[in-house]
C-alpha cells in the first residue's frame, strides 16, 4: 500500500496543495496538534495509543472544519522507537489530514530528532 506521503507525491500538485482561504463567513479555523508521540511505548500499548490518537484527530477535525492543520512539535517518540519503519509513522499521523485533503504544516521538537530519526528524513517523508 503507498504511503500518504507517496500518494500526495504521485497526484496533480493542484488537487492535494489547495491554497489557504477564508470560509464564507469570513473565519479561517486552525487546528493545531501537539506533542502525539506516535511511537511510543512501541514494546506495550502504543500501537492501541496511536490509533485512538488518529481517531481523535479525525473526529476533531471532521467537528472544527479547519482551514489549516498544524501538527507541531514530537510527532514521533524517536527516542523510544526502535522498529525499522519509525518513518512510516509520518504516514499515519498525516493520515486523518490527508483522507480529508486538508492543507497541513509540520514542525519538528526535539524527540521527532532523537538519536533513531533524523528531521531530514521526516521532511521527505511528509512530502515537501
Amino acid at each position: 500500500m503507498p504511503s500518504a506521503a507517496a500518494a500526495i507525491a504521485a497526484a496533480p500538485a493542484s488537487s492535494f496543495k489547495p491554497s489557504l482561504q477564508f470560509t464564507k463567513d469570513g473565519d479561517f479555523h486552525i487546528s493545531v496538534f501537539n506533542d502525539l508521540h506516535f511511537g511510543e511505548n512501541a514494546a506495550g500499548q502504543g500501537s492501541l495509543w496511536d490509533l485512538k490518537t488518529s481517531q481523535i484527530m479525525a473526529d476533531v477535525l471532521d467537528a472544527e472544519k479547519p482551514q489549516l492543520v498544524v501538527i507541531n512539535g514530537d510527532l514521533i517518540s524517536g527516542d523510544e522507537y526502535k522498529g525499522k519503519d519509525i518513518i512510516d509513522h509520518i504516514d499515519r499521523i498525516v493520515k486523518p489530514i490527508v483522507e480529508r485533503r486538508l492543507p497541513w504544516a509540520s514542525t519538528y521538537g526535539n524527540h521527532d530528532s532523537d538519536r533513531n530519526l533524523s528531521r531530514d528524513q521526516m521532511s521527505r517523508r511528509g512530502g515537501d
